[in-house]
C-alpha cells in the first residue's frame, strides 16, 4: 500500500482558513461551569452595585421574597451615600453549594459628614445551573440597619 501525503501548500484557501477557525471554536465548546468562579464574580458585582448606589442591580442578588422590600428600603434614600464596600471574607461550601460572607459597608446620610460602618453576614446559595449551564448565586439575607 503506498503511503499518501498531503501537501497544504496547494490547499484552497477557505481550507486553510476555515481549519484553524473551527478548531478555536470546539476548543471553547463544553466548558464546564464553576460555581465557585461564579460567586466571585458575583460578589465582586454585587459589592460594585453596591458601593455605586445602583439598587435595583444589587436587588438581583436577592432571593425574590426579599427583593421587593430590598427596593423599597432604597426607593427613597436619596440622602443615603456609600462610601465602600469590602468583603471581609468568604466561606464556600461546595457541596450543597452555598457560601457564608462577611462584610463591611461604610456610609453617611447627608447632610451629616459622619461616617458609619457596618459589619454584617450573609448567607448565599446556588440556584439552579448544572456542568454546563450556569445558575446564579442569591441571598436570603437582607442588610442590617443604616444608622442615622
Amino acid at each position: 500500500m503506498q503511503e499518501r501525503r498531503i501537501d497544504l501548500r496547494h490547499a484552497p484557501w477557505h481550507i486553510l482558513v476555515a481549519l484553524p477557525l473551527l478548531l478555536l471554536l470546539l476548543g471553547g465548546c463544553g466548558k464546564a461551569v464553576s460555581p465557585a468562579r461564579e460567586l466571585k464574580d458575583t460578589l465582586h458585582l454585587y459589592e460594585r452595585s453596591l458601593r455605586w448606589g445602583d439598587f435595583a442591580m444589587a436587588s438581583d442578588y436577592f432571593e425574590e421574597a426579599l427583593r421587593k422590600d430590598f427596593l423599597a428600603r432604597f426607593q427613597d434614600a436619596d440622602d443615603l451615600k456609600i462610601v465602600n464596600v469590602h468583603l471581609v471574607s468568604v466561606d464556600y461550601h461546595p457541596e450543597p453549594r452555598a457560601a457564608t460572607t462577611e462584610m463591611t459597608l461604610e456610609y453617611y446620610h447627608l447632610p451629616s459628614p459622619i461616617v458609619h460602618k457596618v459589619r454584617f453576614t450573609q448567607h448565599w446559595t446556588y440556584q439552579g445551573g448544572d456542568t454546563y449551564t450556569p445558575g446564579s448565586w442569591q441571598t436570603a439575607t437582607p442588610l442590617p440597619a443604616f444608622a442615622d
